[in-house]
């Protein structure tokens, strides 16, 4: 069995730990690189570029639907197993408590740290970084920091790289108002990347007020006799809300001014729906999704009953729900499970 650093494992390492095996037969060597293969290809890279993290690279399988890849769901578990198989033969060892010994300096900061809440468990991965690299408390500066929180951001072995920034970011700045020890360096959180919508006060006063009327209607605190027949749920009014909001946005970054959308109607001529619409399909990859579509239906509804628009205008909308309707998803394990009891002779039986 191969061992190789988890720091540098890819599943090119996997590929040369499976053709290294001499207990496995030709056959299933063909079998479990053909695997290893199909994961890098399903996610748009070569093996060299996957880090071979079995719980990381199995929440990026989870997204992948065996129908959009023309596999039965079967073949795609099978493919699914066999590639465990194949990572199994390369054992990665995650630098451990020993592999990096702390600086004195960070040592007695260290101990501070555990009478702090979880912060010592929290900062530990920074300050062995810090002390591999010869920077001590006195010394570590603003730039170390960014350097440390880039190369957390780009370890494709973290499953889920911001939590633990963030995690991070929340303990040093506890430590920095418990001890005065502590180095004094503020960490500012970063924005979001994924944060794109502009607040409310970007657009004209009236687009707001008219939003906010609209959701009172649907909410049914209007007497209007074309008010919805039952009120919307709070959650389904703040996504209407959000979508209105990021639409707006959208607009904006395609290039219409925000002084511009001065009102729902506005904002949803047909070519200002297109306008959006395109940004967030570019913005996806040049592809549809769920919600996606869920928010070309529900702009389209808003156009029909609230802006009152033609019916040309409605016809040429509906045109492009249609076009970003996401393809069919293979059936749930949930719903099959569900429905294997019925597969039972017995149980058809009682229908």
């Amino acid at each position: 069995m191969t061992q190789i650093t988890a720091s540098r494992a890819t599943l090119q390492d996997v590929l040369s730990a499976v053709d290294s095996a001499s207990a496995i037969s030709g056959k299933r060597k063909q079998d479990l690189r053909s695997a290893v293969r199909l994961a890098a290809k399903v996610l748009g890279q070569s093996p060299h570029e996957v880090a071979a993290d079995p719980r990381g690279l199995g929440r990026r399988l989870d997204g992948v639907s065996a129908l959009g890849l023309g596999l039965s769901t079967g073949r795609w578990a099978n493919c699914r197993s066999l590639l465990r198989s194949a990572m199994a033969l390369a054992v990665p060892v995650m630098a451990g408590a020993s592999a990096v010994d702390l600086m004195p300096e960070w040592r007695v900061l260290q101990t501070e740290a555990r009478k702090v809440g979880s912060c010592a468990l929290r900062l530990g991965r920074l300050m062995r970084w810090l002390s591999e690299r010869g920077v001590t408390p006195v010394t570590v500066t603003i730039q170390d920091i960014e350097r440390y929180c880039n190369a957390l951001l780009t370890d494709a072995l973290l499953g889920k790289p911001e939590q633990s920034w963030a995690a991070t970011r929340q303990s040093w700045e506890r430590m920095r108002v418990a001890s005065t020890s502590w180095p004094q360096i503020e960490l500012v959180k970063p924005p979001n990347p994924m944060t794109y919508s502009l607040p409310w006060e970007a657009y004209p006063a009236s687009l707001k007020a008219e939003v906010d009327r609209f959701l009172d209607h649907l909410a049914g605190n209007s007497l209007s006799e074309d008010g919805p027949v039952r009120p919307l749920r709070p959650a389904t009014l703040k996504l209407r809300k959000h979508e209105l909001r990021s639409f707006a946005t959208a607009l904006v970054e395609k290039g219409v001014a925000p002084g511009a959308l001065t009102s729902l109607a506005a904002c949803l001529t047909l070519d200002h729906y297109k306008l959006a619409l395109a940004w967030f399909y570019e913005r996806g990859g040049n592809k549809s999704n769920a919600s996606l579509h869920s928010m070309a239906a529900s702009l389209r509804l808003i156009a029909r009953h609230w802006v009152k628009a033609d019916e040309a205008t409605l016809l040429s909308m509906s045109k492009v729900v249609s076009k970003l309707a996401p393809p069919p998803q293979a059936m749930s394990d949930t719903t099959r499970d569900r429905l294997r009891p019925f597969d039972d002779p017995a149980q058809q039986g009682l229908i």
